[in-house]
């Protein structure tokens, strides 16, 4: 084996060494992190103790986001071992819940926007946005 040749593989057996050393979050620096395993104060708690916040969508909301309500439902499910209500109407929501929807096909969400409780000038008319 030449020299250029073992020079090349340790030089790439020590760049994926370093690769595997990177914190799991590392190609995700910069961003916000929304889910902790702790509750902190002023935090939203989706699950505490054996019960789950409600999870709003509007049934006339567009079906993929009616969807995205059943995945998250699954997801919350597999991950704590509750299963939040998927809720329809706001006067079943508690104190806790999550609302899903879209601008102009979400009461809910549309109603919130009306009084002001909800600012969405930097999702509204673009693809793919939320809000938290």
């Amino acid at each position: 084996m030449s020299r250029k040749s073992t020079a090349l593989k340790e030089s790439l057996l020590l760049i994926f060494l370093c690769l595997l050393t990177f914190p799991r979050n590392g190609f995700a620096l910069g961003q916000a992190q929304y889910v902790q395993g702790t509750y902190t104060s002023g935090g939203f708690t989706i699950v505490q103790g054996k019960m789950a916040a409600a999870v709003y969508v509007d049934d006339h909301d567009y079906a993929g986001v009616v969807r995205a309500v059943h995945d998250l439902e699954a997801d919350i499910a597999r991950v704590t071992g509750c299963t939040p209500a998927i809720v329809h109407d706001e006067k079943g929501l508690g104190g806790n819940a999550i609302i899903a929807g879209t601008i102009g096909k979400s009461r809910l969400v549309d109603r919130l926007i009306r009084e002001g409780k909800l600012d969405v000038t930097g999702i509204a008319g673009k693809w793919e946005s939320f809000l938290i």
